[in-house]
């Protein structure tokens, strides 16, 4: 895997030697079969090196705390060596691959961390709105506004749907059905063109996992 990543012997070499290496090309294989990019591979890759050099990851478990602690020493050297300006984005980034990474290996202390309130168990569609939703934190980086704001579209749309026919069979002539329906009950064009939005990503996340077999979000289109 970090030979098709990498095109330097050297640069191979130091991800080859790094803690976990079987591991990480274990979890960037199967990131590849999800459907990601090269290009966030490679950067997973990457952030995955620094990981496993300042976090100290056992089978004991690690905590967000740990993370966080070892994403703030990360982000302070990133911005002493003059690769950040600011602590911001280096320390969400090594966050955000750390906890992924924990997760996958089964590291990651899930009772201790806070749980978001994305969507509660009895809810229809539960487990596809969390799974969306983690995938907007930890790929996307997106903040819990932006993906709560997300998952009220979803969540309304499903609502919606639901009865009429499955994820699976949804079709984006049922997507304009929905938006028209929603417009003459008030939604501003904005408002509409936030829910197109929102069901495009939905939409394209719900192909890569399988849910539905061809992907419909290209055909979805908002108010212009």
């Amino acid at each position: 895997m970090f030979e098709e990543l990498f095109k330097y012997r050297a640069v191979v070499n130091r991800h080859r030697s790094a803690p976990f290496a079987a591991e990480r090309e274990q979890f960037l294989r199967q990131r590849q079969q999800e459907g990601r990019a090269t290009e966030t591979l490679f950067r997973l890759a990457r952030e995955l090196l620094c990981v496993v050099t300042m976090l100290e990851v056992s089978s004991a478990g690690v905590t967000s705390d740990q993370i966080s602690e070892a994403a703030d020493l990360w982000a302070r050297k990133q911005q002493q060596r003059g690769r950040a300006r600011t602590h911001k984005w280096s320390r969400l980034l090594f966050i955000s691959v750390a906890t992924e990474w924990c997760r996958f290996m089964g590291y990651f202390c899930e009772e201790l961390a806070a749980r978001k309130p994305y969507a509660e168990e009895s809810e229809p569609f539960a487990n596809e709105l969390v799974d969306f939703a983690e995938w907007m934190d930890s790929e996307r980086g997106l903040s819990q506004a932006t993906i709560l704001g997300y998952l009220w579209y979803v969540k309304d749309f499903l609502q919606w749907c639901d009865g009429r026919w499955r994820i699976s069979e949804t079709r984006p002539s049922h997507v304009d059905k929905y938006l028209s329906e929603r417009s003459l009950t008030g939604w501003s064009r904005v408002s509409a063109a936030k829910a197109a939005m929102a069901l495009r990503g939905f939409f394209r996340h719900a192909h890569r996992r399988g849910w539905c077999q061809v992907c419909i979000a290209d055909a979805i289109q908002g108010p212009r």
